[in-house]
């Protein structure tokens, strides 16, 4: 277990290595800086589990590729529902056209099992872990991967279907 003052030294030496290892995934310098704060939240978050005898460096690229791949997927399950969301996760439109991009997004959720339901937005919207909710539903990492890709591919078509007619 390592202490406040061995995390701010481990900080200092890895934050630079670690932003430019994030850079180099063809993100943006911005998006960059945020995914590195995020991997040293990461690391903060579980420090009490950290064990200086095993390669650290390999912890924290680890952390690093797996906040990227988290990055893409979310940038791939926004780019492809076909809702007007902007680089910043935000809706990118006014409050006039609000209602009509609600709307369809709640009918697609209606249509959805309460199981699909409950995972996408737990995991969409409320940043459950897959890892958390696969504790919380009692069963595997797997099978809550699953079912996440289940219900976006449901809520992708019933959207879809909602918006065309």
């Amino acid at each position: 277990m390592i202490e406040e003052q061995e995390f701010i030294k481990l900080y200092k030496q890895w934050y630079n290595p670690i932003h430019r290892y994030i850079q180099s995934r063809g993100l943006s310098p911005e998006i960059s800086e945020e995914l590195t704060q995020d991997v040293f939240m990461a690391v903060w978050k579980y420090l009490d589990t950290l064990n200086t005898q095993y390669n650290v460096k390999n912890w924290l690229y680890t952390i690093a590729h797996n906040k990227v791949i988290d990055y893409h997927r979310g940038k791939a399950w926004k780019n492809d529902t076909c809702l007007p969301i902007s680089e910043d996760g935000h809706f990118a439109i006014g409050p006039d056209e609000m209602y009509d991009v609600i709307e369809p997004v709640h009918i697609a959720l209606a249509s959805m099992s309460e199981r699909e339901r409950n995972i996408l937005v737990q995991t969409s919207l409320f940043g459950y872990s897959q890892r958390g909710l696969a504790r919380t539903y009692k069963v595997t990492t797997r099978t809550i991967r699953n079912n996440l890709a289940s219900a976006r591919s449901a809520f992708k078509s019933a959207y879809r279907e909602e918006v065309a007619s």
